[in-house]
């Protein structure tokens, strides 16, 4: 609830119309039952055909400073985001990017979603490196990764 009233001052600030949508739309998801918990971005996921030319790109160009680097995965950090770069395949073009998030409860938001509607490719499981993921599709397509929290450490 404190994250809806913080939302719906500062929308206030842009006009009481913004203010009183906002408002509404967030009555009206709690009411549904919808989980309060917000998905933060983590990751942002670019499949590059030639991971040291990537690096060099990123790191050259946009002044990125690599915290991590590998053939087969590689991140910056932008912040609270990590930009990371995986190699291509057939699945997943060069250029082609996917979003990730993490939640405070996965099983929950997984439950949740899905029995709002929303098709997952399977439920969560535990990945190689330890965290416990699924994957969903927003409406055009595009990839979407979520996550539990991690057992890594925050990026630095």
């Amino acid at each position: 609830m404190k994250h809806v009233a913080i939302t719906a001052i500062a929308l206030a600030l842009a006009g009481p119309a913004a203010a009183q949508t906002a408002a509404a739309q967030a009555t009206a998801t709690q009411a549904a039952g919808a989980p309060s918990a917000e998905a933060k971005l983590a990751y942002v996921i670019v499949y590059v055909s030639d991971m040291k030319k990537s690096v060099a790109f990123y790191r050259d160009q946009l002044g990125l400073k690599p915290t991590f680097a590998s053939p087969q995965w590689s991140e910056f950090k932008t912040g609270t985001t990590v930009l990371a770069l995986h190699p291509a395949s057939r699945e997943n073009a060069p250029g082609v990017a996917e979003v990730a998030f993490t939640v405070p409860d996965l099983k929950a938001f997984y439950e949740t979603r899905r029995a709002g509607g929303v098709t997952f490719t399977g439920p969560p499981s535990a990945q190689e490196f330890g965290q416990p993921m699924t994957e969903m599709h927003d409406p055009d397509g595009g990839k979407i990764t979520v996550g539990g929290p991690s057992k890594w450490p925050a990026p630095k």
